[in-house]
């Protein structure tokens, strides 16, 4: 259902920004593991880009966010993040 957010990436990476494209409606969220996702917001999409536009951008900065905190508290796998959680 996730893809990466930039389409020139082709692999994942640890924490990757992921997207799922479903006509209109866009979910943002960051890649735990395989099937683990952290659903970050979401946003109707109209434009082709996400930069210029107030309320995909403010995604774009609720991304950065959860990405950085998640690393600051060791979450690299389903396990610890699981661990932050409980």
């Amino acid at each position: 259902m996730f893809v990466n957010l930039d389409n020139s990436e082709w692999r994942i990476l640890d924490l990757a920004k992921q997207k799922s494209k479903r006509r209109w409606l866009r979910l943002y969220a960051l890649r735990i593991d395989t099937n683990t996702y952290v659903i970050t917001g979401g946003a109707i999409k109209l434009t082709h880009k996400m930069e210029g536009r107030l309320h995909t951008e403010k995604e774009l900065i609720k991304l950065d966010k959860c990405r950085n905190y998640l690393k600051d508290q060791g979450v690299i796998d389903v396990d610890s993040f699981n661990e932050l959680v409980i």
